[in-house]
């Protein structure tokens, strides 16, 4: 990253093809300076040019190089050259100068992720700052031209170490700041910026180089470190020296004839051993990553296990890679065995009807982790809330389940249901077969037959019969559990036709509710015939030798054929005077009461 013809510009490479890198400019003009990662997206910071003035541009890229949010800031002129991440709080810290009044000073902004929020912090000190460095409990030190200074996570100045030097570089390792110097100085000071040593660092240069040219005199002064970096085991420098006599052996000197030079600088590190467990306390062969957290620097890794040399009394950072999940913490090393337990907890999931019993056809699912259908697990998964979903009858249903560490769970879904039959009949209590069977309710169906033993949603329906032009509606509940058989009675179109003998001059009461209703009534002499048609009618009826209907009771077609019955009805009396021809009414929708009454027979022989 750098600039490319005036904008932005960025080159990624791979170790399979080093020399084949892809690349991609920017629209920013100006410059990028630094760069840094969370292993999940990087953060570049540089100038970006306004007319004269040169302003802080800070952006947020995935790892394929595509921009995801920018930040520039409107009151920081100058250069930002160095942005760290908070490995306690997350947050950035920019850090460089501004210019004011043509001399340039620290200035250090602080932001979220997301790139918003920011915070602008100015401590006063004449030039510039160079990087960060974060210690355990998330305190920042800023360090650069003039010294080192300690802020809180909140930016609450808590410290400093100033004087006439340059710092390149800081190192937090074992509750302890390793500061190296640009005159070829280690200082080790403590967390509260107090000095414990210093170490010159020219000597260990001379005795490298000359170990490497074989004792020859090369060097014949020192110009300065430029920059460091560290993995955690090691501090790495950069740096400058005058040529000597012997010049010509260097392979390193440059047309001015400076010597640039690297060293290592190794730290107080022990081999240690971090391995994996879940949260039954059962080893695991989980990948696991150890990172240095305050240079993000990945310093071991493994399936199960990572061996290194980390420091002493050092927090790192473990990164675990379980089946489906990801999970980070921290360990602070304090012998040469950590044990890493990851909090999980074994879940599955099932949907079942208000029965119990499961149903296959029914999708579930872990949201989030797996799916399946009937039933999903038992899945290791992280402690914490999960959500199980079920979809039945086109509807979706929830459940929130909790799992703890080393918790075994198993979630059900229960999809209220309830069982179904209807039956059809008509007037006479045989079983018919409608033309079609309609159902409204939570769901609505549709059927050529009446259904038996139908597994559907629990709640209220609307039953509705169509058979032979008739619409019958019923109103039912179901219950979750329930199995229910509803019984629909269709009424017929001519339900009966009675025939019974009674004495002149007794009185007969007849009540029908039927839609069409013809009652032959035959005296034993002479024969009299009484119709009625009516849906509710009920007369008292004496035996005479005339037609009796009440007005309005029904059309003329319905007279019509009633009369031809009572017609009928008549002849056979005459010809069969005593016989009596009875048919029963149909049950239950038809009464009869016979009773006696005096009557004084008129017109008779």
């Amino acid at each position: 990253m750098g600039e490319a013809g005036g904008y932005w510009g960025f080159l990624i490479s791979t170790p399979i093809y080093p020399f084949a890198p892809t690349g991609k400019v920017s629209y920013i003009k100006g410059r990028a300076y630094f760069v840094t990662s969370d292993y999940e997206y990087i953060y570049v910071v540089g100038s970006e040019i306004f007319g004269n003035y040169s302003y802080w541009h800070i952006e947020k890229r995935d790892l394929n190089l595509d921009l995801i949010a920018e930040y520039t800031s409107p009151n920081m002129i100058g250069i930002p050259q160095y942005v760290g991440i908070d490995p306690v709080t997350g947050q950035l810290w920019v850090v460089g100068d501004t210019i004011s009044g043509g001399n340039a000073t620290w200035a250090i902004l602080v932001l979220n992720r997301n790139l918003t929020k920011p915070t602008v912090l100015k401590p006063g000190l004449p030039g510039r700052a160079l990087g960060v460095a974060f210690d355990d409990a998330g305190d920042a030190y800023v360090y650069g031209r003039g010294g080192i200074v300690k802020y809180s996570p909140n930016g609450t100045e808590l410290a400093s170490f100033t004087g006439n030097f340059t710092i390149v570089g800081v190192v937090y390792a074992g509750n302890l700041l390793y500061v190296v110097t640009a005159d070829y100085k280690l200082l080790i000071l403590d967390l509260n910026l107090n000095k414990i040593n210093v170490i010159d660092l020219e000597p260990l240069i001379l005795n490298n180089i000359q170990n490497e040219y074989y004792g020859l005199k090369i060097i014949n002064g020192f110009g300065k470190i430029i920059t460091t970096a560290s993995d955690g085991l090691n501090i790495y420098a950069i740096g400058t020296a005058m040529p000597g006599p012997d010049v010509h052996w260097a392979p390193a000197v440059n047309v001015t004839g400076v010597i640039y030079f690297s060293i290592s600088i190794p730290l107080p590190a022990v081999p240690v051993s971090v391995s994996v467990v879940d949260g039954f306390g059962s080893v695991e062969d989980w990948h696991i990553d150890v990172v240095y957290p305050s240079t993000n620097v990945l310093v071991a890794s493994g399936d199960g296990v990572a061996k290194a040399k980390l420091l002493q009394g050092t927090r790192y950072i473990a990164r675990i890679y379980g089946p489906g999940f990801f999970y980070s913490t921290t360990f602070v090393v304090n012998g040469s065995e950590i044990v890493v337990r990851v909090p999980t907890g074994r879940l599955s999931a099932r949907v079942v009807d208000s029965f119990g019993r499961v149903v296959d056809s029914w999708p579930v699912e872990i949201v989030g982790v797996a799916s399946g259908n009937g039933t999903v697990g038992p899945l290791e998964v992280l402690a914490g809330n999960y959500v199980v979903a079920a979809k039945a009858f086109g509807k979706k249903f929830e459940k929130a389940v909790v799992v703890e560490a080393g918790e075994v769970v198993n979630a059900v879904v229960q999809i209220p249901t309830a069982n179904l039959s209807i039956v059809v009949v008509n007037s006479s209590g045989r079983q018919i077969q409608p033309s079609e069977v309609l159902l409204e309710g939570p769901i609505s169906m549709s059927f050529q037959k009446p259904p038996a033993g139908l597994e559907l949603l629990a709640g209220n329906y609307t039953v509705e019969i169509l058979t032979e032009g008739k619409n019958i509606t019923e109103q039912i509940e179901l219950k979750p559990g329930e199995v229910k058989t509803v019984k629909i009675v269709v009424p017929t179109g001519i339900e009966s036709s009675t025939t019974s003998a009674v004495p002149t001059g007794t009185a007969a009461t007849v009540t029908t509710t039927a839609v069409l209703t013809v009652t032959s009534v035959v005296a034993s002499s002479p024969s009299v015939s009484t119709v009625t048609v009516s849906s509710v009618v009920t007369r008292t009826i004496i035996a005479s030798s005339s037609s009796t209907l009440l007005s309005g009771e029904a059309p003329l077609f319905v007279i019509a054929v009633a009369a031809s019955v009572a017609v009928l009805a008549a002849v056979l009396a005459v010809r069969k005077r005593r016989k009596v021809i009875r048919l029963e009414p149909l049950e239950g929708e038809e009464t009869r009461t016979w009773g006696t009454q005096k009557r004084e027979e008129e017109g008779r022989d």
